[in-house]
């Protein structure tokens, strides 16, 4: 008997000992710091640092000047001057089509000319005159005899067939870089059909969305940040806001930028940001707010307790919350552990 008894005396302290075991896994390790009992917290003084506004949008670059070459005649691209990168000046020549036949037809008006210039200048010396003196001619006379020597007629004749020669040699509009040219030479091309695309480089727009409620923020001559999502930052500034809103609640705004760099292309992917100091806002960080149900409350801390401060929140940004009222410059208020205290609670502030 006495062996069995020992046998569970050994069974109890070890069940015992088990019990210790679970109840110290069980103690939560992530606990707020203390020191004698006393909760350690990190602190922020309150400045008179600005609170900055921030909106956030996105948007595609587009090339200020740009231009859409279109081919207005028929033909087989006997050259091409320009590839996809390409820079070209205004007047600069593209391409040229094959233009025998307005070539021939362009001699011909040319031929007609001259034969007309000669009948007008024999009618002339028929009626007792020479080409200097056509200043001296009667008006009606001079005009009958120009157009009864055909020569009126010739010269818009050759002013015609002069125009549409000069459409087999496709020039540039503007100053620029070639963009969208897929074709090749001896490739045959219709009235119509576009050949490339010549788009301004240096100066750019870039359209975004924002809210209504943002507007306030992005008024004209606003500056604005231009950030590619392929890498690079420039700066510009609104130019234009279109007055109408969307059925999202957007209202659709253009900003300008120029840049000398390579790397912006039209139709490159870029984030806006538009940054406001915002007055009469007091700048604190977001880990510093702490809801008590429907209270937004920030702890200030004064002799080693915590002080309640309810605070009315109008903005916030990435690393700060603007509050209009509740705290004062000076006062210094708790960024850590403020959900583990209360109104008065003992704080000790950690040393920085």
């Amino acid at each position: 008997m006495p062996h069995y008894s020992t046998l569970i005396l050994y069974i109890g302290f070890y069940i015992l000992l088990i019990s210790c075991n679970d109840n110290t896994a069980n103690i939560p390790q992530n606990q707020p710091q203390t020191v004698n009992n006393v909760l350690e917290v990190d602190y922020y003084v309150v400045s008179d640092r600005a609170f900055v506004s921030v909106v956030k949008s996105t948007g595609i670059i587009s090339c200020s000047q740009s231009a859409e070459i279109q081919v207005e005649v028929s033909g087989k691209i006997k050259s091409l001057s320009v590839k996809n990168g390409s820079k070209i000046k205004s007047g600069g020549i593209l391409a040229v089509l094959d233009h025998t036949e307005a070539q021939l037809a362009y001699q011909q008006s040319v031929n007609l000319y001259t034969q007309a210039q000669y009948r007008f200048e024999n009618e002339l010396i028929n009626l007792g005159y020479t080409l200097a003196d056509t200043l001296q001619i009667p008006t009606k006379m001079l005009l009958s005899v120009r157009i009864n020597s055909g020569i009126l007629a010739a010269y818009t004749n050759l002013l015609t067939a002069k125009y549409k020669l000069s459409l087999y040699t496709i020039t540039s509009p503007i100053d620029g870089v070639v963009a969208n040219l897929n074709k090749l030479s001896e490739n045959y091309i219709q009235p119509g059909t576009s050949l490339c695309k010549v788009v301004s480089v240096g100066s750019y727009f870039i359209v975004f969305p924002i809210l209504l409620e943002e507007l306030y923020f992005a008024k004209q001559n606003t500056p604005v940040q231009i950030v590619l999502l392929s890498g690079g930052k420039f700066k510009g500034n609104v130019s234009e806001i279109n007055p109408i809103v969307d059925a999202n609640g957007m209202v659709q705004v253009k900003a300008t930028f120029t840049s000398s760099l390579n790397s912006v292309l039209e139709g490159a992917k870029a984030d806006i940001i538009i940054e406001n100091e915002q007055a009469g806002l007091i700048s604190v960080p977001h880990t510093a707010l702490v809801k008590r149900g429907k209270y937004k409350v920030v702890y200030s801390v004064k002799n080693n307790r915590a002080i309640w401060n309810e605070v009315e929140v109008i903005n916030e940004n990435a690393d700060f919350i603007g509050i209009k009222s509740g705290l004062t410059i000076g006062d210094t208020i708790i960024i850590s552990n403020n959900y583990s205290i209360d109104d008065q609670s003992i704080v000790k502030l950690k040393s920085k």
